[in-house]
């Protein structure tokens, strides 16, 4: 096959994308077929495939901020539960009657809550595919026509990323409605008490 991609490349007959560098998939309804490849190379590079790579590039790099600021704040989130329960824990031997119950489900609802945050920090394995080291075996081609080849694999890369961000963003919501429901309930108890004492 001659074109941009050079006649070594094989083109995979089964649609996995193996052609340009990674998995068919773009997201919902969009796949880079064998014969759209073909075509592509037999008429050269695209005049845009540099900026579309600079783009997934810019995008990737934003992507992995946003994981360091999910991981900061999950990081904070565990530490804070651990607070939390701590402080419950030193007074609820002090407790009596309904306000011992709250104490006791605090902390085992801020246990819980802060094991889904826990779940959010733990590391994931970003991907920032494709390696140096695999682009390095087309070093001889022309820069645009390495891009070209793997500019699939970097879209599966994002497509990735986007899967385990989502997950992270998640979990940190659903710690923190449970936070603000314990913080709530002690709030009412101890509202509660205040009124009843003489």
């Amino acid at each position: 096959m001659q074109g941009a991609f050079g006649p070594s490349i094989p083109y995979d007959s089964q649609n996995t994308g193996s052609a340009v560098g990674g998995p068919a998939s773009l997201g919902p309804g969009v796949s880079y077929l064998p014969s759209m490849v073909r075509a592509v190379a037999s008429h050269g590079v695209p005049d845009g495939t540099t900026f579309i790579w600079e783009q997934a590039e810019n995008r990737l790099d934003a992507q992995l901020r946003q994981a360091d600021a999910l991981d900061t704040k999950a990081g904070a989130l565990v530490g804070l539960h651990a607070l939390a329960a701590g402080l419950i824990s030193t007074i609820t031997g002090r407790l009596s009657g309904p306000s011992r119950w709250v104490a006791v489900g605090s902390i085992v609802g801020l246990a819980t809550s802060g094991l889904i945050a826990f779940g959010a920090f733990r590391t994931a394995a970003y991907t920032r595919s494709p390696a140096p080291e695999e682009m390095w075996r087309f070093g001889e081609w022309p820069a645009e026509d390495i891009q070209l080849r793997f500019l699939s694999t970097r879209f599966d890369a994002l497509d990735a990323n986007g899967v385990i961000l989502q997950r992270k963003a998640r979990l940190i919501g659903w710690s923190l409605a449970g936070l603000a429901v314990i913080a709530l309930s002690v709030a009412i108890t101890a509202v509660i008490d205040l009124v009843r004492s003489p």
